[in-house]
Formats: structure tokens, sequence, C-alpha cells
């Protein structure tokens, strides 16, 4: 598998399609492969690139925001995910990790969403593995839910909260701010709390 492939999967997209987005930083636009191969050493960047919503930018501390951006034709991204055990990551970190051992991949490829594979990692050890749709919202997993005023700036975040807690969280939100309609983006965390977030609220 080489790696442009690897994108595609990564973005739940036809090896053919990829072309159709590119990332946007510094008033350039950059192929997704390049961009992705250019920060392999940045987790954050890379994960990002499979995480954030299309056209939503992401800020590192102390760099240029990027945002992936459709360019041409109608498709969208697909934010496929893998559980491993009690580890949750993109489908292209997968891939990546996993290059060298083809079975893993072509297992986990193979697996319908939501349908667990028991993987045998090594003698006695064995791993529960479920692929599933990331935009989906997970009951028990985790979130940060950041709220912006219609075309305004951010207003309020609150980290940490579970898939089946947003709901309460969003009202939670509105109330405090009466009268102001307010918009909201949801960034998963997994299924353990972690900062994901590039704001820093006051």
């Amino acid at each position: 598998m080489d790696f442009e492939e690897m994108v595609a999967i990564g973005l739940g997209l036809p090896a053919n399609r990829l072309g159709d987005f590119a990332v946007e930083w510094e008033d350039e636009f950059f192929t997704v492969p390049a961009f992705v191969k250019a920060n392999l050493q940045t987790a954050e960047v890379v994960d990002a690139i499979f995480e954030q919503p299309l056209d939503s930018p992401f800020t590192l501390q102390g760099a240029q925001p990027f945002v992936l951006r459709r360019i041409r034709g109608r498709l969208k991204t697909k934010q496929r995910r893998v559980r491993v055990g009690n580890e949750d990551v993109t489908l292209f970190r997968f891939l990546l990790d996993n290059q060298e051992n083809i079975e893993a991949i072509q297992n986990v490829l193979s697996l319908p969403l939501g349908q667990t594979l028991t993987w045998s990692v090594q003698a006695g050890l064995s791993l529960d593995i479920m692929v599933y749709d990331g935009s989906d919202l997970d009951p028990e997993r985790y979130y940060t839910v950041e709220s912006f005023e219609s075309g305004g700036g951010i207003v309020s975040l609150v980290e940490h909260v579970k898939g089946k807690d947003v709901a309460r969280v969003k009202r939670s939100l509105a109330q405090d701010v009466d009268g102001v309609r307010l918009r909201y983006k949801l960034l998963p965390e997994g299924f353990s709390p972690r900062r994901v977030t590039s704001y820093r609220l006051r």
C-alpha cells in the first residue's frame, strides 16, 4: 500500500478523488499527501487533517493555521476511526503504524463498520479492534464543544464532554448568552479525555 492510498483511505475517499481536496496554508494550496508527509513528525498536525471538519482552521501554537478544503466536486470526506483495545486513533494513523503488517491492514479494511475483530498481537495477548464512523456521536466518547457567534469568533468551549451529554452542554451554553444565536463545533477527543482544541480562553 503506497502513501497516497493510505491518505485516501484515511479520509474515506476513493483514491481517484484525492485530488479534489487540498490543504490551505499561508495562502498556498498543497496536495494532502504532500502536506501530511511533510508533517509526519508533528502528530497534532497529521491527526488534525483526519479529525477536523472540512473548512475548519487548525492552529498549532506558534504556527500559521491550516485548513483542509474541497477544491472541486461534491464529495465529502468520511471520518473513519479505529478503536484498538482502549486506544482510539484515526484510520490513517492505524494504517501508518501497521504498514508492515499487511494481514492486520487487510483485516481492518475488510471489517464492517461497528463490528469487532479480535486481533492476536502476540502469544497470549489479543486486542479487540473496531472501525467506526468518527462523524457519528458516540455516547461514551469524549468531545470538546466549541460555540461561536454566527459570523463571529468563539464564545466558549467545554472540554471532555461525553457524547451522551453534548445536547445538555449545548443547551447550557445557549442559556449563558441568552438571545445570541450560536453555532457549534464538536472535536472528538477519543475514549479518554485529551486536549484537542487550539483555542485558549481566559
